[in-house]
């Protein structure tokens, strides 16, 4: 299995989205919860098969599957560590990918 290791950058990323979603005039704390779970299951199932089609030239890419997320990430075979560089919101425009 695979380990994930998850860089600031990204740690930003998911920090900005939750406050988004804290921030809505809803109950919050479910839909917070349930984009968590979404993040959870992509992580295990990079734990598990980290080979994902490439989304630039660089970087493998992974969407959440009811979010509008797409995780991008590199990994490294030797070592089975799936390192995580962004968490990049699909509402934006693809030209905004990051610069990784």
């Amino acid at each position: 299995m695979f380990k994930i290791v998850i860089e600031p950058e990204a740690f930003e990323d998911i920090n900005t989205a939750c406050s988004y979603y804290y921030s809505l005039p809803i109950d919050t704390n479910k839909l917070v919860e349930s984009f968590l779970d979404d993040l959870q299951i992509a992580f295990d199932a990079l734990t598990i098969n980290p080979l994902y089609p490439f989304k630039t030239k660089n970087f493998r890419a992974l969407p959440l599957s009811k979010f509008p997320y797409i995780l991008f990430f590199t990994v490294d075979d030797t070592t089975e560590i799936v390192i995580i560089l962004a968490l990049f919101n699909t509402h934006q425009d693809i030209g905004k990918y990051p610069e990784l």
